[in-house]
């Protein structure tokens, strides 16, 4: 129940005071962050690469037009952040830190119970899931010029033990299945080798 997890959220950015909400870029998180963003009058940044504070300000960078411009927007006030997948690297562990957890009285709401499961249907991810595990992707685009090529790319993914992907225009004139397009409306990858 998306209206739940917002509520509770909510409560909890309200009772502690919070500086911002982070929540990564998924289905889950993109439900989310525009409920708590408008519940808690937050500013809400979305798809962010990196987030950074100086003082006050909170600053989240993010990649458009395909990774060619970077935009910094920066934050003064609450904010709900949203952050693309492997964007940032897992920090090291520091066991020696210290970790208080704080209670709080959070009940969700009564307007949580206006969603009822009917049906739950579920499929495999497929290639999207393959390309996103996987620590070598080959990818080839318009420039290998045929369907024939990716048999041969097939290969040398096979012989590295990677993935094969392909770029919008090759799934356009369906020379790699459309569950194999890497890039801005396809699978985002992050492997060892690309």
């Amino acid at each position: 129940h998306p209206e739940a997890f917002a509520d509770v959220a909510l409560r909890a950015a309200r009772e502690l005071d919070a500086r911002a909400v982070l929540l990564g870029h998924g289905a889950f998180g993109v439900d989310l962050a525009p409920r708590i963003a408008f519940g808690w009058g937050a500013r809400w940044a979305t798809q962010c690469v990196a987030v950074s504070a100086d003082g006050a300000s909170l600053h989240c960078t993010r990649n458009e037009v395909g990774g060619k411009v970077q935009v910094v927007e920066t934050i003064d006030g609450p904010a709900v952040i949203t952050l693309r997948p492997k964007s940032v690297e897992p920090a090291s562990p520091r066991p020696q830190r210290e970790i208080s957890i704080v209670p709080l009285s959070t009940r969700p709401a009564a307007a949580s119970t206006s969603i009822a499961f009917v049906e739950r249907h579920t499929r495999s991810a497929g290639a999207a899931d393959e390309l996103d595990q996987a620590p070598v992707v080959v990818a080839g685009g318009l420039g290998v010029g045929s369907a024939d090529a990716f048999q041969t790319l097939q290969r040398l993914a096979t012989a590295l033990n990677g993935a094969l992907a392909g770029s919008k225009q090759a799934v356009d004139r369906g020379w790699i299945p459309a569950d194999r397009q890497v890039g801005l409306t396809g699978t985002t990858v992050a492997p060892k080798l690309y």
